[in-house]
């Protein structure tokens, strides 16, 4: 995305280095951002992948124009939320902008629910099982006790703690 956003870039700048012919140091506009995300992301005002992250990410950084559109893609976190009982289904470029995104349309309740859950994934599962710290992964340690053999299992993480600012 960020190579169709620089090959776009010189259309879409504010300011005097624009004209200038230094595009590297021009400023992106946000209308350029949010129609790479939509064209690149988006099929038929859909995400192409309907996850929690998809959504949250949309919301987030206001991509969605249409406010029916809008209440759609909030709609739809909701369900995948509950359907999920609440617990966390992001990673890295979705869990810190889950609390923000359910804020904006009106279910912190639903937030609050998935942030009190202590089964896997979660952030309470973490605590439960003895945490001081947040993991890299949502199950770094599994149920039994046991570390997880697949790899990436740092217990000293900070991307999932970054929930409440």
């Amino acid at each position: 995305m960020v190579g169709v956003m620089k090959a776009k870039r010189n259309r879409h700048c504010k300011g005097s280095r624009a004209n200038r012919g230094s595009p590297s140091k021009s400023i992106i506009s946000p209308i350029l951002i949010r129609e790479t995300f939509a064209n690149t992301w988006l099929k038929d005002g859909e995400p192409r992948n309907r996850t929690q992250t998809a959504y949250s990410l949309l919301l987030y950084f206001n991509i969605l124009v249409d406010e029916h559109e809008r209440k759609k893609a909030a709609d739809a976190l909701r369900e995948i939320i509950a359907k999920n009982e609440y617990l966390v289904g992001t990673g890295f470029a979705g869990t810190w902008t889950l609390d923000h995104s359910l804020r904006k349309v009106g279910a912190t309740e639903d937030f609050y629910k998935m942030l009190l859950q202590t089964r896997v994934p979660s952030w309470l599962y973490q605590v439960v099982q003895g945490a001081t710290t947040t993991w890299e992964r949502w199950d770094s340690l599994l149920p039994d006790g046991s570390v997880n053999g697949c790899g990436m299992t740092s217990f000293n993480h900070y991307a999932f703690g970054s929930v409440a600012d």
